[in-house]
């Protein structure tokens, strides 16, 4: 991942009358590694249902609905190049939310800041993003944190074909 990371960041060039193309790092919203699974405490099967434990350690991590494929059509379609971006150059904004048990995102956050144009579009972008799956545990849905890395930058259409 720190490759890829790296790879797409050293590929940041303007070139005159060459179209802008936003370019994004697909599915990368993994689950954040733990110190330690956190274990929810013994209770009755009423009161485990409404377990509120945020889980970074899961069997089976959230996942876009569609998984990479469905991403990259939902980002290509809902990202948008910020205007003032187009003039000074792009940057990459690390986005962190959790997936709840219905799939629905929640606690949006930045994690990792560039401009505030473009931290206002990642943040407008991942809060219209449909439900996704959510994480698996023990064979049920739980709740998980997730990252989303976006890089908003303009690229050559040969710059394409590395990802």
């Amino acid at each position: 991942l720190k490759k890829l990371l790296t790879a797409t960041t050293s590929k940041f060039t303007i070139l005159k009358n060459i179209p802008m193309k936003l370019h994004f790092l697909g599915l990368l919203a993994l689950p954040l590694a733990a110190a330690a699974q956190q274990t929810p405490p013994a209770q009755p099967a009423a009161v485990a249902a409404a377990d509120t434990t945020v889980y970074t350690n899961v069997d089976q991590p959230a996942e876009f609905p569609g998984g990479r494929q469905g991403l990259n059509l939902f980002l290509g379609n809902n990202l948008k190049y910020p205007e003032g971006a187009m003039r000074t150059g792009g940057g990459k904004v690390i986005t962190r939310f959790i997936v709840e048990a219905n799939g629905k995102l929640s606690n949006l956050h930045i994690s990792q800041p560039a401009r505030g144009d473009l931290n206002a579009e990642a943040l407008r972008v991942v809060r219209a993003m449909p439900r996704w799956k959510p994480a698996r545990l023990g064979g049920r849905a739980v709740r998980s944190w997730a990252s989303l890395p976006l890089i908003f930058g303009p690229v050559v259409r040969e710059e394409l074909n590395d990802f």
